[in-house]
């Protein structure tokens, strides 16, 4: 399955991998620093796992942003997040 469940993937500068562990020390960092992690699934989302690339790394933003494959491909789109504590 592509992108391997390890790897992040740069849609923006064109689909491929980039280095192992990258969501994870990212998620971490904004941990870290009270920073809200981002993903921008507009791409990616549905397309490469049911669940985006956060399904594949199992690496979980606090906000996911999708856009018009949500709405059917018509123009619409979502930010979506949990609750926390």
């Amino acid at each position: 399955m592509w992108p391997p469940s390890s790897r992040a993937v740069r849609s923006g500068l064109g689909h491929g991998a980039v280095a192992g562990g990258f969501l994870e020390q990212i998620r971490l960092l904004a941990d870290r620093t009270g920073t809200v992690l981002v993903f921008d699934e507009v791409v990616t989302g549905f397309r490469w796992a049911p669940g985006g690339v956060q399904a594949l790394t199992g690496v979980q933003p606090d906000l996911t942003v999708l856009g018009k494959i949500l709405a059917g491909g018509l123009p619409g789109g979502a930010v979506v997040g949990g609750a926390t504590s």
